[in-house]
C-alpha cells in the first residue's frame, strides 16, 4: 500500500527477469504474480520497489510458492489457459496482463525478459512455443504477432516440427501486428513449434496461433488451474493427469497421479485427497490408497468420482505420506 499522500508512478514486484507494475493505492490489497523462469536463473533476485512514485510504498507478507500448472484434459488431449478448439479450429491466445503474465501451457522455454505485460527480447534472447495435438494433425495455420521494434531491429519467426530445425516464415520490421502462415512443406504435423527472437531488441505485446485440424467435431475449452507444493524429501515425483472439472454435478470430476520411486529401494505409501470450503475447519475425505512401489516404478493413483455440493471456493489437498516413518513425503494444495 502507499502512505498517505502518495502520489503517481507505480509499485514493482517480481524479480529482475519478470516485473509487474501496479497502481499504488492508501488500502492494503493483495496480489499474485505467476511466472516462468528462464532456462538460466543464475543471478536472479526478487525486486519490490517504485517507479517514479512521489511519496512511500509499504509490501509485507512476501512469499515466494512453487506451484504445478494442471491443466484441462479431455478427448486426451491437454489444453490450459488461453487454448480453444470449436469446429476443428485450434486457437492459442496470450494474455499477458493476466495475473499468470509470461507462462502457459504452450511455453517451452525461454531466456528473455518480460515487464508488466509485454515480452522484452534483446539479442541472443528467445522464446519457444510448442502447439502440440496428439492424436490430431494440423492441415494448416498462421502466427499473428503485435511487436514493438524500432532503429532498424527485427522480430524474427521461425516454426519447426521439434527443436533442432527452424524454418524462417517471417520478420516483423516495424511496429505493428503481422501474420505469418505456416509453410504447406511441413504439414501436416501434430506438433509445431515457434521460435521469436529479434536481432537487437523487440517486445512481443501479443502472440496468437491459428490451425485447422482433421477433425471439424472437436469442441473443447482449456482451463488451467495452480496447484502450491511442498516437497520436503526428495523420494518422489507426482505428475497429475487430471483434476477434473471441479463443478458441481460434473460427471467428470476425478484425480489422477502418477506416482514415481526416486529411492533405490522400494516404498509403502500412503496417498489422500481432501476437499474442504475456504474458511471452513473441516474438510471432505475422498479416501486413503495404500499403495507400494518398487524401485524406479511409476504407479497411477486415482480417485473416480469426487463430489462438490455447492458452488463456492474450495481448496483441494493431496498428500502423500511414507508408512514406515510416517514423513510426508509431497503435499499440494490447489485453491478453485
Amino acid at each position: 500500500k502507499g502512505a498517505a499522500g502518495v502520489d503517481g508512478g507505480t509499485a514493482v514486484v517480481g524479480s529482475n527477469l519478470v516485473t509487474r507494475d501496479l497502481v499504488v493505492r492508501t488500502g492494503w490489497e493483495q496480489h499474485e504474480l505467476i511466472f516462468t523462469t528462464p532456462i538460466n536463473t543464475l543471478g536472479v533476485f526478487l525486486r519490490f520497489g517504485q517507479y517514479e512514485t512521489k511519496g512511500k510504498i509499504f509490501f509485507d507478507d512476501i512469499s515466494i510458492v512453487d506451484i504445478t500448472p494442471i491443466h484441462r484434459t479431455r478427448h486426451d488431449l491437454n489444453l490450459g489457459e488461453g487454448e480453444l478448439i470449436h469446429s476443428g479450429i485450434y486457437t492459442f491466445q496470450s494474455d499477458y496482463t493476466s495475473m499468470t503474465s509470461n507462462t502457459s501451457r504452450n511455453l517451452v522455454q525461454h531466456n528473455a525478459y518480460f515487464n508488466t505485460d509485454r515480452w522484452l527480447l534483446p539479442k541472443d534472447s528467445e522464446i519457444v512455443y510448442r502447439h502440440d495435438l496428439p492424436g490430431y494433425q494440423q492441415i494448416k495455420g498462421t502466427i499473428n504477432i503485435q511487436a514493438n521494434v524500432h532503429d532498424g531491429n527485427k522480430c524474427i519467426v521461425e516454426i519447426g516440427v521439434d527443436e533442432r530445425n527452424w524454418t524462417v516464415v517471417g520478420e516483423v520490421k516495424q511496429s505493428g501486428t503481422e501474420a505469418f502462415s505456416l509453410p504447406g512443406d511441413i504439414l501436416p504435423a501434430e506438433n509445431i513449434y515457434v521460435r521469436l527472437s529479434s536481432t537487437n531488441k523487440a517486445e512481443i505485446l501479443a502472440y496468437q496461433y491459428q490451425s485447422e485440424i482433421d477433425d471439424a467435431t472437436l469442441d473443447l475449452i482449456g482451463e488451467t488451474h495452480y496447484a502450491e507444493v511442498s516437497i520436503p524429501f526428495n523420494s518422489v515425483a507426482v505428475e497429475f493427469e487430471t483434476i477434473g472439472d471441479l463443478k458441481t454435478g460434473n460427471k467428470h470430476n476425478e484425480v489422477s497421479l502418477l506416482i514415481a520411486n526416486l529411492q533405490d529401494f522400494a516404498v509403502e505409501l500412503e496417498a489422500s485427497l481432501t476437499i474442504q470450503k475456504k474458511g471452513s475447519v473441516t474438510a471432505k475425505d475422498f479416501g486413503t490408497k495404500v499403495i507400494y512401489i518398487g524401485f524406479s516404478e511409476t504407479w497411477r493413483v486415482r480417485w473416480p468420482n469426487y463430489e462438490l455440493i455447492e458452488a463456492t471456493d474450495y481448496i483441494m489437498t493431496v498428500q502423500i505420506k511414507d508408512i514406515f516413518n510416517g514423513d510426508t513425503v509431497y503435499r499440494a494444495m490447489l485453491p478453485f
